[in-house]
């Protein structure tokens, strides 16, 4: 997938309530030049001798289990201190949870739009306490829950607010919350830029990344990256733009205990993480773009849910036509997700290993971005990593989605 070079991008820091000086760009516009770990060829760099149960010790939903364990699109999972599990569905609304053995405890509000009720809950996140906040992302606010579940607040995010974002013209898109209800904030230009040639894919410009603490007034911006990559076809109507399988686009980790936020652009091998001090510290590796197997469930899943959006509008034959126009990636992103451990390791999703649709292979870090290792885990998305557990979200042999958590051993 050819990516146009980030000859743009400018790089902004801001640490939780003070700044640190400008940093010096690197080629690709992201790190300073100092504090860079530098990590060879990934074939050289050892994998980690920790080991894996395959044998899950919970799942929770699959089509194996009644409608108490039916989900639509997991969205969200937060395991809580006392062991118990809150699973988000995205499309389905409530929030639900699950004794540490996997049975329904209780379930966290109601399909609706009053207070606590979600129509999109998008992210989890405890509080001081036992607490926990939940993410509206179709309503754009938080529900407090306390320990037993009960509803206790609602948690407003007004993006309109004057002077909010650092950025001149610059609007949320996402938000999610983290740990002691902090919020991390997608940003994107209100007015966009200019694509390239019919068919081919390029990140849009100013896009950013935010912090938003949840003692503080403003938001502080981490930096600002290219938007996701994007494609141009033609239509019946005229050209389009869309975000083809795959896209590359930004991506942000943050540890609340220790106030350290990492963040990155897929398009490419490298991460910028900056501490509570306005410290910057960054990793960059080289690896071989790894292939995109045609048959790939996300190009399938992408293909579905963009001629189902399409088809309501001009009908299943004409997004049908759009989606066909849409080139394949020939290659997956220079990483996928990012997540914290509960010990404070970063940990970068490289993506499958050696083309294979069953396992995908992590590169992990610790907190002075020194490498520790390579990791590999059965295919899943990785939702929790606890010092002696993964739990991570994926589907069955029926293609229905399902939480299963791994014993892990270091």
């Amino acid at each position: 997938m050819a990516v146009r070079a980030w000859v743009r991008v400018a790089v902004a820091l801001f640490a939780v309530g003070c700044s640190g000086p400008e940093p010096t760009e690197s080629a690709s516009g992201l790190l300073p030049v100092v504090g860079v770990t530098t990590v060879g060829p990934l074939a050289v760099t050892p994998v980690l001798p920790w080991r894996l149960d395959p044998d899950p010790s919970l799942r929770i939903g699959g089509s194996a289990r009644g409608s108490t364990h039916q989900f639509t699109e997991i969205s969200a999972v937060l395991v809580l201190p006392d062991r118990s599990v809150l699973v988000a569905d995205g499309r389905s609304g409530p929030v639900r949870r699950y004794t540490p053995g996997g049975d329904l405890l209780q379930q966290l509000g109601t399909v609706g739009e009053g207070p606590g009720e979600f129509r999109s809950p998008t992210s989890i996140a405890g509080l001081p306490g036992d607490s926990v906040v939940v993410w509206d992302g179709a309503l754009w606010r938080a529900s407090v829950f306390d320990g037993n579940g009960r509803f206790a607040r609602t948690v407003r995010y007004d993006p309109t607010a004057r002077g909010i974002y650092p950025l001149e013209g610059m609007w949320p898109m996402e938000v999610r919350v983290a740990s002691g209800g902090m919020r991390l904030v997608r940003l994107a230009s209100k007015a966009g830029g200019k694509g390239g040639s019919s068919g081919v894919t390029e990140p849009m410009p100013d896009a950013g990344l935010a912090i938003h603490p949840a003692e503080a007034r403003l938001p502080q911006l981490i930096a600002s990256l290219p938007g996701p990559e994007e494609v141009e076809v033609e239509t019946p109507w005229g050209v389009l733009r869309l975000n083809p399988p795959l896209a590359a686009e930004s991506k942000i980790a943050c540890h609340a205990p220790e106030h350290r936020t990492c963040v990155g652009h897929q398009a490419s091998p490298e991460i910028l993480c900056v501490a509570q001090d306005g410290t910057r510290r960054g990793v960059r590796w080289s690896d071989a773009r790894r292939p995109v197997d045609p048959n790939d469930r996300t190009i399938a899943a992408w293909r579905s849910e963009t001629i189902q959006s399409f088809g309501t509008k001009v009908g299943e034959g004409v997004a049908e036509g759009i989606v066909q126009r849409v080139p394949v990636p020939r290659y997956h992103p220079a990483f996928g997700n990012l997540l914290f451990d509960v010990l404070g390791y970063l940990w970068i999703e490289l993506g499958p290993v050696d083309g294979a649709a069953t396992e995908r292979e992590y590169l992990v870090v610790d907190r002075e971005l020194t490498v520790a290792g390579r990791f590999h885990v059965p295919n899943m998305e990785l939702v929790d990593i606890g010092a002696d557990y993964l739990m991570g979200v994926r589907r069955d042999g029926f293609d229905v989605e399902e939480v299963v958590k791994m014993e892990l051993t270091r």
